[in-house]
């Protein structure tokens, strides 16, 4: 056991170390556009208040929003994308202490996420698995340089990361113990996850995984998993529905989906599909 504790130590102490490489560098590359996105929405909540519902930034063009709504400008600069409850949280920060920079806490905050992942991962690797397991995975999640970069952007995907995680450590107490007080957590927490990025979707055969390891088959159709799990969506639907009522704040993604022309066989999009872009 002290063994373990002192490689979960080692683990957490250089994962922060790695994650701390270049915080103070500005948002100036030209690949963290969606980046200075982010951080723009909170440096309006910073200097016009906090209004979760009417999230702005500083694209006012119709680049994002393109010919989907005609080419217009997005004059107001709404940004509806994720649920802005993060940008909001820290912008409350700023303010309170306005010496604070705004892409430093940024980071910090996305960084605090990782650590909290790393450990729920370590946690649950343990659970089910053994402490050999846990220390692999914290090694992997911890300094692979992809999980470092993507550990510290100025994004919602780290907190993405950290409630998907915490939804599941969650729901694995839910099935081990049988109380309906972690099954409740779990679902807030998924909600939130999925309220940031609906991706967050592909999780559920874990979930299903580890009921079907705890319950029967017909176990997976309890009326309290069905109940909180349909529950858990509503957030993200009325989201989903809010920001419908303003179509130019919302980023053009058919893109996502290999959207565009296939007949303009040389057009961007269709390059894409057909290169390992």
């Amino acid at each position: 056991m002290p063994k373990f504790r002192l490689a979960i130590v080692f683990i957490f102490v250089l994962s922060l170390i790695v994650r701390l490489y270049g915080l103070t560098n500005p948002l100036a590359d030209w690949h963290s556009f969606r980046q200075a996105d982010t951080a723009s929405v909170t440096r309006e909540y910073v200097k016009h208040g906090i209004d979760l519902l009417h999230p702005r930034y500083q694209d006012l063009s119709n680049i994002q929003s393109g010919e989907e709504n005609g080419g217009k400008d997005n004059v107001m600069g709404y940004r509806m994308v994720e649920f802005p409850m993060v940008n909001g949280v820290i912008a409350k920060i700023i303010q309170v202490f306005p010496a604070l920079d705004l892409v430093i806490t940024s980071r910090v905050f996305s960084i605090f996420a990782s650590l909290v992942s790393l450990g729920l991962l370590m946690w649950l690797s343990r659970k089910l698995y053994d402490q050999a397991t846990a220390v692999c995975v914290g090694l992997f999640f911890g300094f692979i340089p992809y999980s470092v970069y993507y550990s510290r952007v100025i994004l919602p995907e780290p907190f993405v990361v950290l409630f998907m995680l915490a939804s599941l450590c969650l729901f694995h107490r839910f099935a081990k113990q049988k109380k309906l007080l972690p099954l409740l957590l779990s679902g807030f927490c998924f909600a939130l996850a999925v309220l940031l990025k609906p991706m967050a979707v592909f999780i559920l055969p874990a979930f299903a995984a580890l009921a079907l390891a705890e319950f029967s088959f017909w176990g997976l159709l309890r009326l309290d998993m069905v109940a909180v799990m349909i529950l858990s969506f509503i957030p993200l639907l009325l989201w989903r529905r809010w920001i419908l009522q303003f179509p130019l704040g919302i980023p053009v993604s058919d893109w996502l989906y290999n959207g565009g022309d296939v007949s303009k066989k040389l057009s961007p999009l269709y390059m894409i599909r057909f290169t390992p872009a």
